[in-house]
């Protein structure tokens, strides 16, 4: 059953993305929007969770029970959504992904499995460490939403500022937090690394979106994402077993060091990122010249 509703959302979500590339051809409206989308996505997480709490409180099965809002969704979709303009393409001619989407795909399954282990391994790290329980688990995943929408609020103007280097900014976010949770001493560290986590994730998602959607044909955006989508995925799927297989190889099993790990991982990538991005502009500034 968990098989059967994940390809249903893996059928899903790329056109949820894919609507607002259709709908708003503007590069702001597309960029605002797409961030707008990731703060629903954290809206949704902890409305979702708080119900699925409740529900569970009467019985565990319960919980499932909050799927039922995709009725609501269907519904509106159904009687509400217009109908978009459908691109034809002329004659046999068909319109391949440039290397660049798949490039971005790739960088995004690598983000995806370096930072997985704050959904994965927060709850061991915080039993480990004796720093709370269930209860203090969902705090602390609840203030990485509520960090991860405050990003989606702010996206556009982040993008609009850094532009291409706020892929580098969310990357530092995300890797400092894991720092900080890596060297926590108490339940607030690790909450103030994952609101930091959360800022980092929630700009990094919509900025590979969006600079996929801006590197595709209209016709093939729907697809473009889908591709993207699967290997953010696939990086959550692999996470865990290549994250343990370092752990057995170096004989360190600590979450501390799963977070050590990734966190350093991040902070050396932003800076790989930093400097290819800074020899690029200058490389473009001085051909202008």
């Amino acid at each position: 059953m968990r098989a059967i509703m994940g390809i249903g959302l893996g059928i899903c979500v790329p056109f949820t993305t894919g609507l607002i590339a259709d709908f708003f051809q503007k590069d702001d409206e597309q960029t605002t929007l797409m961030g707008f989308q990731s703060s629903v996505v954290n809206i949704g997480g902890i409305v979702t969770s708080l119900l699925a709490g409740i529900f569970a409180a009467i019985y565990w099965s319960n919980a499932f029970w909050v799927y039922g809002i995709g009725i609501i969704v269907f519904l509106l979709i159904l009687f509400k959504l217009p109908e978009q303009t459908r691109v034809v393409i002329e004659g046999t001619q068909k319109t391949s992904l440039g290397g660049i989407v798949y490039f971005i795909s790739f960088l995004g399954f690598l983000f995806s499995a370096l930072t997985f282990p704050i959904f994965a391994n927060t709850a061991l790290l915080i039993v480990e460490q004796n720093f709370g329980n269930a209860a203090s688990v969902g705090i602390t995943l609840t203030f990485f939403s509520i960090a991860g929408l405050v990003a989606g609020l702010i996206f556009g103007k982040v993008m609009s500022t850094l532009n291409k280097f706020t892929g580098v900014f969310g990357t530092i976010f995300a890797g400092v937090g894991f720092l900080v949770i890596t060297y926590a001493s108490s339940l607030n560290m690790v909450i103030v690394g994952a609101i930091l986590t959360g800022f980092g994730y929630s700009t990094i998602i919509p900025f590979l979106v969006v600079n996929t959607v801006i590197n595709t044909d209209r016709s093939q955006t729907t697809f473009a994402i889908g591709i993207l989508l699967s290997c953010l995925y696939l990086g959550q799927f692999v996470s865990p077993f290549i994250l343990i297989n370092i752990a057995k190889a170096t004989e360190n099993t600590s979450q501390m060091f799963t977070f050590l790990l990734c966190g350093a991982i991040l902070i050396v990538s932003s800076i790989v990122i930093f400097l290819f991005n800074l020899k690029k502009s200058s490389a473009l500034a001085l051909n202008n010249k």
